[in-house]
């Protein structure tokens, strides 16, 4: 079975393609619909899902990288949309030939972004997630990882939008294994991103508590002139979420230059 499930959101006869490829890992892409019913863009939509049984988990990532190569081929013009572990994923890789063009949603650059994470939840949010977390990994499922995420709401969310944070996850399908296989084969593994070769626009809310901008926004392989970046003010980790309005402007101002080079 193919690890990932791309789908078609609208199709247009025009040569490009918008990717949505989402974070967890494990999210589907509904996570971003908010975001896609929003755009007014001429090229056709795509979204992509993690399927729920890895073949081989101990080369899941490899095989990860083998299919989203071979899927962006199989489009025109693909430009890929990432968020959290899917921009991180993306970094992690020399390149992907046939790319167009990027968007990196509250990436992080490697691992270390990790070490102060716990601590950094209770500072900004006066919230413990450790026993939530804890109850996952005591029964590891496709429902108990949804409970997850909806147990970390405050964390995710401004205490404003957690009503629609909590929305937007129950649009989605949650797939368990990739996390798991992430904390053991990915995570211990990212310690170097690659500057990115294709025109990329880099979002992040500057409330992000997960991955800060400060943690990534003076790295040098940020540093290209093919790159751009949009601080969100105010936007915590899904910035399309509490901060539609500029996400969305944000994106727009760069895709529709992007488009525009083609021509």
């Amino acid at each position: 079975m193919p690890l990932l499930k791309l789908e078609l959101i609208h199709k247009s006869a025009a040569p490009s393609s918008l990717i949505f490829f989402p974070g967890g890992p494990g999210l589907s892409w509904h996570c971003f619909e908010k975001m896609i019913m929003s755009l007014e863009t001429n090229g056709s939509i795509y979204g992509i899902s993690y399927n729920k049984t890895p073949s081989n988990p101990s080369a899941y990532f490899d095989e990860l990288k083998f299919e989203l190569t071979l899927l962006l081929q199989t489009l025109p013009n693909p430009i890929l949309v990432t968020h959290s572990f899917s921009s991180m994923f993306v970094l992690s890789l020399l390149r992907l030939p046939s790319l167009k063009g990027l968007v990196l949603i509250n990436p992080a650059i490697d691992n270390s972004y990790l070490i102060d994470l716990p601590q950094r939840i209770k500072t900004y949010t006066r919230f413990d997630g450790t026993q939530i977390a804890a109850n996952f990994w005591m029964n590891p499922s496709d429902n108990s990882y949804a409970e997850y995420f909806n147990g970390l709401l405050p964390f995710y969310f401004r205490p404003a939008y957690i009503d629609d944070g909590l929305s937007m996850l129950e649009q989605c399908d949650f797939a368990h294994l990739p996390y798991v296989l992430s904390t053991q084969h990915f995570f211990p593994t990212f310690t170097k991103s690659y500057a990115p070769e294709v025109p990329t626009l880099i979002i992040a809310g500057d409330d992000d508590h997960i991955c800060p901008p400060s943690l990534f926004k003076d790295s040098l392989i940020f540093k290209g002139n093919n790159i751009q970046m949009a601080i969100i003010p105010g936007a915590g980790h899904f910035p399309w979420i509490d901060s539609h309005d500029t996400t969305l402007t944000a994106f727009n101002v760069w895709h529709d230059a992007l488009l525009a080079s083609y021509s």
